[in-house]
C-alpha cells in the first residue's frame, strides 16, 4: 500500500519507475522497494478518448529551395506511421544542417535492410507527398544510407527529438499516446534491438535517459519491460565502423 490510496498488487520480481533524490527516473524491483520511496504511477482514465495531436510547422518557414528538396509542409499530425517514422529517427536517424541553409535527415541501416528504407519512403509518400530521396549502397562498409530533404521535418524533430545518440529525447506528449501509437514507434525503433529466443525484443542504447523514459512510457501502455546496464568494449558495428566502449542500457 501507498499514500494516496495506491493500492499495488505484483509479484516481487516486476519493476517499476521511481525518483531518485536527484530527480531521476530510476527502475526498481518491487522487492527492493523501500519506504517512502516515490513511485510513478498513472491514474488516468484508460478508456478516455484519444485527441489527435498536430503541430504547425509554420515557423519552420523553408527560405530555401532546390529541384532536390521535397515540398513545404505547413502541419504534422501525429498518424501510427508518423511514429514508426520517429522510431526509424531515433534508433538510425540524424539531422545534418548545411551553411547554406538546407536541412537533411539520413538514417544509416545495414546494406541488406532495403525493407527499412522502402518502409521510411513509403511513410513519407504517404503522410507527406515526399518524392525526392537519395539512397546509397556503401558495400566496403556494409551501409545502406537514405537521405531525406526537409527543413521543416528536420526543424520538427530537431526541436521535439534531439539529435545523436547521447542527446535524443522523448517528448512529454508522447505519454499522452495510445498504446498501438506507442506499438508503432516501438516497431521503427527495432533498428536498435533484436529479438531474444524468448521472444523478447531487446533494445540498446548509451542513452540511460532515453531507455528510461521508453520504458516507462512502455509500462503505461501495459507492455512489460525491464532495464539491465552493461559496458561495452570497443567493437564494430555492422557498417564496421568503430564503436567507443562504454556503459549501454
Amino acid at each position: 500500500c501507498g499514500s494516496g490510496g495506491l493500492d499495488i498488487r505484483i509479484t516481487g520480481n516486476h519493476s517499476v519507475i521511481i525518483i531518485d533524490n536527484d530527480l531521476n527516473l530510476v527502475e526498481k524491483p518491487v522487492s527492493n522497494l523501500s519506504k517512502n520511496d516515490m513511485l510513478i504511477s498513472s491514474n488516468g482514465m484508460l478508456d478516455q478518448q484519444y485527441i489527435e495531436k498536430s503541430f504547425d510547422l509554420a515557423k519552420y518557414a523553408n527560405t530555401l529551395r532546390s529541384k532536390r528538396m521535397n515540398k513545404k509542409i505547413d502541419h504534422i499530425t501525429i498518424t501510427k506511421n508518423v511514429m514508426r517514422l520517429i522510431g526509424f529517427y531515433m534508433a538510425e536517424g540524424n539531422i545534418f544542417t548545411e551553411p547554406q541553409g538546407a536541412s537533411k535527415i539520413t538514417f544509416s541501416f545495414h546494406i541488406k535492410e532495403k525493407y527499412y528504407t522502402n518502409d521510411i519512403k513509403n511513410v513519407l509518400f504517404q503522410e507527406f507527398g515526399f518524392d525526392k530521396f537519395h539512397e546509397q549502397e556503401i558495400p566496403s562498409k556494409n551501409s545502406r544510407k537514405l537521405t531525406v530533404s526537409s527543413k521543416q521535418l528536420a526543424l520538427f524533430l530537431l526541436e521535439h527529438f534531439k539529435t545523436g545518440s547521447h542527446d535524443k529525447k522523448i517528448p512529454g506528449w508522447m505519454y499522452d499516446l495510445p498504446k498501438e501509437f506507442i506499438v508503432e514507434f516501438l516497431r521503427g525503433y527495432i533498428g536498435d534491438a533484436r529479438i531474444r529466443s524468448n521472444n523478447e525484443v531487446c533494445y540498446t542504447s548509451c542513452n540511460q535517459d532515453l531507455i528510461e523514459n521508453i520504458c516507462y512510457i512502455s509500462k503505461l501502455c501495459g507492455i512489460d519491460c525491464c532495464i539491465s546496464v552493461r559496458y561495452n568494449k570497443d567493437h564494430k558495428s555492422p557498417q564496421n565502423t568503430i564503436i567507443k566502449g562504454g556503459y549501454c542500457y
